[in-house]
């Protein structure tokens, strides 16, 4: 083995941290510890055979090749003679449109016009929405609006709605089957937890206000694959390409931050996104967030804590 190169898979990364540094695997979902010295290797010397490695780092008792080999054993890499064969993955973000991910939160039908507000954002390739209602609006009001879009680009619709005894599991069932772009429907202030995995209807005990806190809190979960670690390269995935709408039309980032960037009713989206102020949050990556910048699992965290600039990148609020 000594005389052949080592190589990563195309889908394993290698990611420095200051308290450990690991090799990702984007496909496999997974990822794994390493030294600092294999880090340094894994980093700078790969261009280089096995052999050169070992005389490089003076290594008479085997330690790298031993490590090498761990990592093929666990299908991180492999040994080769032609290591220019395997050309690293294109890491460049791409994106069809404007925006990706939508929130609108309703309480008054008349507030403001939903199908219009839905055609803009799909008119910027947004495909995905969250809809959140209050209390006393009823569901089967927004039928109509929904089912304008069963035709439409528009691929899902996401729906958090309040607990009403009155309104049975088949009610719904069927505003699904009417308006076929519902995928998941969320129900807030339930008194018992339910869960329908075959319609995907969730029941929850938690108020819409428990839940909009939650998101507000630092995740622990990671989310590791192709498309989110280039996103994260590059951006923040909690930001990047969304927008939130709250009851009055006012047009946010997200439903926790502020200020907001003109109401509906007076602007047209596309303005409003377009401008510089709006999109600053999208590029703030985990890169340039104080408390992050330094994981190695940084390009695998969604962090939903809100942030705020400062003189060398930015910091969490709640920090």
């Amino acid at each position: 083995m000594k005389n052949k190169f080592f190589t990563l898979y195309s889908y394993c990364r290698t990611i420095e941290g200051r308290d450990f540094s690991i090799v990702l695997d984007l496909q496999r979902t997974r990822y794994i510890k390493i030294p600092p010295f294999l880090r340094e290797i894994l980093f700078e010397y790969l261009d280089l055979p096995v052999s050169e490695i070992v005389d490089l780092y003076k290594d008479d008792q085997g330690h790298i090749l031993s490590y090498l080999e761990h990592l093929e054993n666990d299908k991180f890499g492999f040994f080769t003679d032609n290591p220019e064969q395997y050309p690293p993955i294109n890491l460049t973000w791409r994106s069809p449109g404007v925006l990706n991910n939508a929130i609108l939160e309703i309480s008054d039908l008349v507030e403001y016009d939903y199908a219009d507000i839905i055609s803009q954002l799909e008119d910027l390739n947004c495909y995905h929405f969250e809809i959140w209602l209050h209390p006393g609006f009823e569901l089967n009001a927004l039928q109509g609006v929904l089912e304008k879009f069963n035709e439409s680009l528009v691929k899902s619709f996401d729906m958090v709605i309040p607990f009403d005894e009155a309104r049975p599991m088949e009610d719904l069932i069927r505003f699904k089957e009417k308006c076929h772009k519902v995928n998941f429907i969320l129900i807030y202030d339930s008194p018992a937890h339910y869960v329908d995995k075959r319609n995907l209807i969730i029941q929850k005990q938690d108020s819409l206000e428990e839940m909009t806190a939650k998101f507000d809190r630092p995740s622990e979960e990671l989310c590791i694959n192709l498309k989110f670690f280039i996103e994260s390269l590059h951006f923040n995935p909690f930001y990047n390409q969304k927008i939130a709408i709250d009851k009055s039309g006012f047009i946010h980032n997200s439903m926790m931050t502020r200020p907001s960037y003109g109401n509906v009713k007076d602007n047209k989206i596309k303005d409003a996104v377009s401008s510089r102020s709006f999109q600053e949050l999208w590029h703030a990556s985990n890169d340039k967030i104080e408390e992050l910048k330094d994981s190695a699992l940084r390009y695998s965290m969604m962090s939903m804590e809100p942030i705020e600039k400062t003189d060398n990148g930015y910091r969490l609020k709640n920090k």
